[in-house]
């Protein structure tokens, strides 16, 4: 063999590894692709899904109610929406609270608008903590959106006695409370200017 027949299987050789490296790299930026328009997709509707969450809250700041909540906070409708609770739900206030909330609670709520909050009477702190009624819970939602059925969520919600929750609409007032703005930084006392 010559040198010319040298350099041409030289050549072919390479141009065959070319190939071969441009295959896998074709494939490998197919893969990526799919993968990058899967993932889009998947934001795409858990941005576009109902997001229904369950909460126990007092009724309002220093309000002794207890009040249970399902609230849609999602973008969309939420419809056939399925609350259970482990362990049930019972009410110090009585067999009828109690009845009337596990009644409630276990029936779908057909459709449920963003934004859209159902609320209900559920105990009184000030007889519920020292009840020995179960003050922690599981809530599981099941719900369907505009692309079909929503992943399940699970909420684990503890009432501790004594302790107030962050409501959305107070806690600047409630810092407020605890550290005005007029609070001194010293302990001593200011100094007296007479004019």
């Amino acid at each position: 063999m010559n040198a010319e027949n040298w350099i041409a299987v030289a050549a072919t050789v390479a141009a065959v590894v070319a190939v071969i490296i441009s295959v896998v790299q074709i494939r490998h930026a197919r893969a990526q692709s799919s993968a990058a328009l899967e993932q889009a997709d998947r934001v795409h509707r858990e941005q576009n899904e109902p997001y229904v969450i369950v909460d126990i809250q007092p009724d309002g700041p220093g309000s002794g109610l207890l009040v249970l909540l399902v609230e849609n906070i999602g973008p969309t409708l939420a419809r056939d929406v399925k609350i259970t609770v482990d362990p049930p739900l019972a009410s110090s206030a009585g067999d009828k609270f109690t009845e009337r909330i596990q009644r409630d609670l276990a029936r779908p709520i057909p459709m449920l608008p963003p934004h859209r909050r159902l609320k209900w009477a559920f105990d009184v702190s000030s007889q519920r903590f020292g009840s020995g009624l179960p003050t922690a819970f599981t809530f599981t939602v099941e719900s369907k959106g505009p692309f079909g059925d929503v992943e399940p969520s699970r909420t684990w919600l503890t009432s501790r006695p004594g302790k107030e929750p962050c409501l959305a609409s107070t806690p600047t007032r409630t810092l407020r409370r605890r550290w005005p703005a007029s609070r001194p930084t010293s302990t001593r006392s200011p100094e007296r200017t007479e004019r």
